[in-house]
């Protein structure tokens, strides 16, 4: 993602339900946080995949990486897919590919924020070789 990608990005994050940003870390409906999160990017802070299709942004997966030196080698992972795509393996694709370059960086551990009955999104994060901590959250 770049700053050409900011307005599709905030088309996405505006349309999703109301209940999914509850457990984002990131405002994604917020230019500005668009804005930061492109120079988080650009820096190396975060890694970021965007998947679209012809109408724009279907979804994302993102590695934020904790620049204190001793946590570098634990980062939160966050994956968020348009409701109309859901339970078509585009999560579980996003996770695959965003878990290969966490592999790829070194990256040792990732948190990973959801809901207690998110079992379809759970289940590729458990078939990963990486150390995953997940935390849960119950509403």
């Amino acid at each position: 993602m770049n700053a050409t990608d900011r307005d599709a990005m905030l088309s996405f994050s505006r349309a999703l339900p109301q209940e999914d940003p509850l457990f984002l870390r990131l405002d994604l409906t917020e230019p500005s946080v668009i804005d930061d999160l492109v120079d988080n990017i650009e820096t190396g802070y975060s890694t970021f995949i965007t998947a679209y299709d012809d109408t724009g942004v279907i979804g994302y997966a993102i590695v934020h990486r904790n620049p204190t030196p001793w946590t570098r080698r634990m980062d939160k992972l966050r994956v968020n897919v348009s409701q109309s795509y859901r339970a078509q393996g585009y999560g579980k694709n996003l996770n695959s590919e965003i878990f290969d370059i966490a592999r790829g960086i070194c990256i040792k551990k990732l948190m990973a924020n959801m809901t207690a009955d998110q079992l379809v999104a759970q289940a590729p994060l458990d078939a990963q070789a990486l150390y995953l901590k997940r935390c849960w959250r119950t509403m």
